[in-house]
């Protein structure tokens, strides 16, 4: 690594071929010798010498040595240098060497080689070699040199192989379809004499080519190889003449082929060892000045350490130590620990990854502290240990730089925490540090150049070094020479203090100093600040001063900033403090679409009914403005239209409305100033709600004042000053007449002086009286009036006038009168309506309590009363109510009362029946019979006749003070005892009623609650068949109450009927029926189960239930044919036309339909033929009897019969008994439900049940139509 190799010249390099252009004279004689030998004749004695077969063995041996050498250093060198060329060269004279050995034992005189020796076999081969060689030359010619793949190694010689043995399959098994090429006795044949010369124009092409190339390029090899092709050219001419086989010429021709493959092989000796070995030596000159130019350090280290080898442009006073110290020696010898831990860690990352990349540490040079990079690569000598190359960059500059600009960055970071002082220290102490210092300082320079102000020390400076006092102001001309960068205006470096010149002397208490740095800040060609730094164990070098300069004018540039920053501070308190005290509105906002606000006074969010947080935190100010809609986009359009049509720059809105939900409309006048050049617009606005308020209760009075309503308006003596139009015409009085006068004209006598000596006091002590008077009008008629008198007073809250507003209510109270009477008397019976009952039911009350006598209350509801309405019209309806109403008066005392409630409902109130409950209760009896007697009958209408029945609820009050709410309920109840118990009857209040209503109601809740919950649970009872074989199930539901325990259907389902709920809960019990199917899909035993689910006539009747339920079937992934839904006939009878387009959307989809309970309602072939039904289930009652009551068998019997016929299944209920099941069996029906199949279990219990018996029923056969 410490010596160069020498790098080989232009006229180097072209000397070797210069001197083989000199040694290629001998082709010129063996040129020569060829024309001699042609115009001789051959020496005769020579003929018998050529002849001689081992001469000729040994000269084919010797050629057939030197291509097999071509091919052997050929192929070598293609390890070491690649060439395409040089592949195909040495595959093509490995064929050369084969067919030369071929030629030389197929000559006469050589053994029978498959075919016999002779003189042509070997011409033959001869010309086949010479072909071979030729090829390969010209190839060498014209190819040009490219990289070989893998592929080309390996094809090259298969190729060249292949034509081999073609050659030899057609030589020695086909010799008679070869051409002849020698006739003994006569010589050469013409086919061979053109064959030479085809190979000598090959050979004589290839060679010119190659010596325009050697020309070209001035390579050895390329001439040599050149020369090589010549030669043989001139060897084949040789063998065109020879007329016997061992003739003069056949020798000459050999030795010249002997000739041309020695040049051959010295071409491939240079192009395959001597030219790599070359580019050896190129290549390393171009690394040693490539290491030349680096300015890195290399050495080379083994595994435990030691140092081999180095190269380095460095003094040897820049290196850690002398050469002599480390080579050969290890690194912790002379290493610091640190270091030595940084290349163990590259030696690690080395042998992990094979690189390592950007470690650095740090060593203490003559110079100070050196920081370097380190990276190195593994080196791999054969033979040897392991061993590392590292290379080491002196990184001390970039090293300072990035911890200057992190110190920097700190510096700044941490500036806006401290203040100037405090600031200046630590400036002053970074610099202290980066430069290796003990001291430091900093000076401001004031305006005049003359004198300097301390700003602070450094931390240790202060606290170890430096006593010395200093004035606040300095004089610069006291000052030292440290001094001197104020006066030269560039900064002072003084590395040997003690010989400096012009020195003055240090003050008492200062430190000693031996170096130091002294250095201006200038701005304007004036020195602001003074930095220094001093004592440093190393000479400051230009790149302390760079440090220093860098963090001095940092801290300038701080300080300058806080200054402007602080007075920027204060100018914009003054200026916000203006702003914010101004009566109007500012801010500075965006132009645009999106308005960001940059500044905003108090009053600009209040006078837009907002707070600042808002404006400031959304982009959208006019929505946070105008919250509804229509308002917002009625704005916008208006201040789009003002920009379009006005000057954009400086636009005015007037009057702009900004309401606020719950509060006053306010209006603001706004004015915008856009500064086009900074994206910003100044909004002006200013309130305008009480000049326009103002404005509008001026036009307001005056509008007022010329309105229907009268108005009197007096002086504070309450002397008529002016009435308007509608008092004149009220009162009948004109303007001239009123005049002078006090509102007293008006009065006519129905007040007293005392009601108005009191409406005068309060309007003395509220300034306002509003009520009812009656007055009297010019011509004397007395009338009523509603009156409000205003006092108006003026700012010194003094009395001026009385404002009086007079609105004539004659018809008003008229209109009362009428509405009392609509208000509490039925209009069409004329009988009290509801608000009177109860305040009548009340008086009652309280009347029975007094007078310790029951009362009682009856509520009677016409039986039936829809159908009249439906059949006879709403017309009759309303006559019919009006004849009941009339025959309850005329049956009622006048101390009773008879009301309409509502509907077809009348209520009656008895009051003071007796003091006795019983004989109280009686004489209801007897008056309830009464009334039932009186309503019921026929009634005779227009549109027909018809016959009435009601019912009645009774219930006494009086002992216990029942509110009316109470007896209401409880009237109530009893109505609905007496419908429930067959209607045209009386019924009681029983309090044994209350508790069964408020249980009834509870149970309500409770369903409506546990149909939310998803509180009810699928029991399955098995359906099976003749075979023992469980078929499908039908869905059952329990209630799991989270008090009640299990509540089993019966118990709840009547309750859900009654009250609707029966379908959510049938919704319910479909979604947890299709999810069992979705769990059964994915059991291969379970996917043929059939599942049947009740289904209520509301739930099919349902809008689009067929539909829901072939999304929920399609969504769920299931086969809609493991549905079966269950109804009972009334449902599908009700609606047969509706049933078939339900039922037929769903049977496309694949859904079976049963009827369940068939016999037990009506039942008529004509609906079961129309629509897609699929099983009949006969009823448990049918199956229960029919082993008793011949009656019951016949209805089986007949069921089963009637579904045979209709192609549909039927399937048995209730099956309790094996007997039961025989009979049915024996009856024709083969499918079974019941107790004696299976109770009603939970999903995973049926699960197994199934799993079991289908299990000992697998040899049964299902029926078809089950397993589809």
């Amino acid at each position: 690594m410490r010596s160069g190799l020498k790098v080989m010249t232009t006229t180097e390099t072209r000397k070797p071929f210069n001197d083989f252009v000199g040694k290629t004279r001998w082709a010129l004689l063996l040129l020569a010798g060829l024309v001699v030998v042609t115009r001789l004749l051959p020496m005769p004695g020579l003929d018998g010498v050529v002849g001689y077969a081992p001469l000729h063995l040994l000269l084919e041996t010797m050629a057939i040595v030197v291509a097999a050498m071509v091919f052997i250093h050929g192929w070598n060198s293609f390890r070491i240098k690649p060439d395409f060329r040089l592949l195909v060269l040495s595959a093509m004279f490995c064929g050369v060497a084969i067919l030369d050995f071929m030629h030389m034992i197929s000559v006469t005189g050589m053994p029978a080689f498959i075919t016999p020796s002779g003189v042509e076999k070997g011409i033959n081969y001869w010309l086949a070699a010479r072909f071979f060689a030729a090829t390969a030359l010209f190839t060498l010619a014209v190819l040009p040199r490219r990289t070989p793949t893998t592929i080309d190694r390996y094809l090259v010689p298969a190729a060249v192989g292949l034509v081999l043995l073609l050659v030899n399959l057609w030589f020695l098994y086909l010799p008679d379809t070869v051409p002849a090429t020698f006739i003994e006795g006569e010589g050469l044949t013409l086919a061979k004499i053109l064959a030479e010369y085809v190979v000598v124009s090959i050979y004589a092409l290839a060679g010119f080519l190659l010596w325009r190339r050697a020309i070209h390029n001035h390579k050895h090899e390329t001439l040599m190889l050149a020369g090589a092709a010549f030669v043989m050219a001139l060897s084949e001419i040789f063998f065109t003449f020879y007329t016997v086989a061992g003739d003069f010429y056949n020798l000459i021709g050999h030795v010249y082929k002997i000739i041309a493959y020695s040049y051959l092989f010295r071409a491939i000796v240079l192009f395959g060892i001597n030219e790599p070995f070359r580019e050896v030596e190129k290549l390393s000159g171009r690394i040693r000045a490539t290491l030349d130019a680096l300015p890195d350090m290399l050495f080379e280290m083994s595994a435990d350490g030691t140092i081999h080898d180095y190269h380095s442009h460095a003094a040897a006073g820049e290196l850690v130590a002398p050469p002599e110290l480390f080579l050969g020696r290890n690194m912790r010898e002379f290493l610091p620990d640190s270091a030595v831990a940084v290349l163990l860690k590259a030696m690690l990352q080395i042998s992990t990854s094979g690189r390592a990349t950007g470690l650095q540490y740090a060593l203490m040079m003559p110079t100070g502290e050196h920081w370097f990079e380190l990276s190195g690569a593994r080196l791999v000598y054969p033979g040897s240990d392991e061993r590392y190359i590292m290379v080491v960059r002196d990184v001390t500059e970039r090293h300072m730089a990035e911890l200057r600009t992190a110190k920097m960055l700190s510096l700044v970071a941490e500036s806006a925490d401290l203040d100037d002082e405090a600031l200046a220290r630590k400036a002053v102490d970074l610099a202290e540090t980066l430069t290796y210092s003990k001291i430091g300082f900093l000076h401001m320079v004031n305006d005049d150049q003359q004198t300097i102000e301390l700003l602070a020390w450094s931390t240790v400076t202060g606290e170890q070094y430096c006593n010395a006092e200093y004035n606040n102001h300095y004089p610069v001309d006291q000052a030292g020479i440290w001094a001197d960068c104020i006066r030269l205006k560039q900064p002072v470096v003084i590395n040997n203090y003690a010989e400096a010149d012009n020195k003055k002397g240090l003050p008492d208490g200062h430190v000693k100093l031996t170096r130091f740095i002294s250095l201006p800040i200038i701005e304007a060609g004036q020195a602001k600040l003074i930095i220094g730094v001093g004592n440093s164990n190393f000479d400051y070098t230009a790149q302390s001063v760079s440090t220093i300069q860098l963090i001095g004018n940092e801290l300038y540039q701080i300080i300058q900033r806080r200054r402007a920053q602080r007075e920027s501070e204060r100018s914009q308190r003054i200026l916000k403090a203006a702003l914010d005290n101004l009566p109007i509105g500012v801010a500075i906002n965006s132009v645009g679409d999106d308005v960001h606000f940059e500044y905003m006074n108090n009053n600009f969010p209040r006078f837009y009914r907002t707070t600042r947080e808002a404006l400031r935190d959304s982009s959208n100010f006019w929505e946070i403005v105008y919250e509804d809609v229509e308002q917002r986009k009625k704005m916008q359009a208006r201040v789009i239209s003002d920009f379009e049509s006005g000057d954009p720059a400086r636009m005015t809105w007037s009057n702009i409305p900004i309401p606020r939900a719950g509060q006053e409309l306010r209006f603001i006048t706004a004015q915008n100033v856009v500064v086009p050049e900074e994206g910003l617009s100044v909004s002006l606005v200013y309130d305008v709600t009480d000049t326009m308020r103002a404005e509008s209760e001026l036009r307001i009075a005056a509008t007022a004042f010329a309105s229907q309503e009268g108005i009197m308006i007096t002086d504070a003596n309450r002397h008529i000053l002016r009435i308007n139009d509608s008092l004149a015409k009220q009162s009948g009085f004109s303007q001239g007449e009123v005049q002078g006068q006090t509102p007293a004209l008006f009065r006519s006598g129905r007040q007293s002086q005392e009601f108005y000596e009191a409406m005068w006091d309060s309007i003395a002590r509220t300034d306002t009286w509003s009520g009812e008077v009656w007055n009297k009008r010019k011509n004397g008629e007395i009338y009523p009036q509603t009156l409000t008198i205003t006092a108006v007073r003026n700012e010194a809250g003094e009395i001026t006038n009385y404002v009086g507003d007079y609105v004539d209510i004659t018809d008003l109270k008229h209109a009362e009168q009428e509405i009392s009477k609509l208000s509490f008397f039925d209009s069409l019976t004329g009988l009290p309506n509801r608000e009177k009952f109860f305040l009548q039911l009340t008086e009652s009350v309280l009347l029975a309590f007094d007078s310790r006598r029951f009362g009682a209350l009856l509520m009677i509801d016409l039986d039936n009363f829809k159908d009249v309405n439906d059949t006879l019209g709403h017309n009759t309806g309303d006559e019919l109510l009006i004849r009941v109403a009339e025959r309850l008066q005329r049956l009622l005392r006048p101390e009773d009362v008879a009301a309409r409630y509502g509907g077809d409902e009348f209520v009656i109130i008895l009051n003071v029946l007796d003091g006795d409950a019983g004989r109280a209760a009686n004489l209801v009896q007897r008056i309830s019979q009464t009334i039932l007697a009186t309503l019921d009958g026929t009634y005779n209408f227009a549109a027909g006749d018809c016959f009435v029945t009601c019912s009645i609820g009774a219930t006494l009050f009086g002992s216990e003070g029942a509110s009316s709410e109470e007896l209401l309920k409880q009237a109530d109840i009893a109505l609905f005892k007496a419908k429930a118990g067959g209607r045209d009857r009386v019924e009681f209040f029983d309090p044994a009623w209350l508790a069964a209503i408020s249980e009834r109601a509870k149970w309500l809740t409770d369903l409506r609650l546990g149909i939310n919950e998803h509180q009810f649970e699928l029991y399955l009872q098995a359906q099976q068949d003749a075979h023992g074989q469980v078929f499908g199930a039908e869905a059952l539901v329990r209630w799991n109450h989270p008090t009640r325990g299990l509540v089993s259907p019966p118990e709840f389902i009547p309750l859900a009927e009654e009250t609707g709920l029966i379908l959510p809960l049938g919704k319910e019990i479909m979604r947890m029926a299709l999810e069992v199917l979705r769990r059964w899909y994915a059991m291969p035993d379970f996917r043929l189960l059939k599942l049947s689910i009740n289904v209520s006539p509301q739930q099919f009747y349902e809008h689009r239930f067929a539909e829901t339920l072939a999304g929920q079937i399609a969504e769920l992934g299931l086969d809609a044919r493991q549905v079966m839904l269950e109804f009972t006939e009334s449902t599908l009878i009700d609606n047969v036309g509706q049933a078939q387009q339900i039922m037929a959307l769903l049977s496309n989809l694949g859904v079976k339909f049963a009827i369940d309970d068939f016999g037990t309602g009506y039942s008529s072939l004509a609906y079961l033929s129309e629509l897609p039904l699929h099983q009949l289930k006969i009823d448990q009652s049918f199956v229960r009897n029919m082993g008793e009551r011949q009656k019951d068998r016949t209805i089986v019997r007949t069921i089963i019969d009637m579904a045979h016929t209709m192609d549909m299944q039927v399937l048995a209920e209730g099956v309790e008994t094996q007997t039961q099941q025989e009979t049915l069996l024996s009856q024709g029906c083969s499918l079974f439900q019941g107790y004696l199949i299976s109770r009603p279990l939970p999903l995973v219990a049926f699960e197994g049940l199934v799993t079991e018996r289908n299990g000992r029923a697998a040899d049964a056969q299902p029926d078809p139509d089950i397993a589809t």
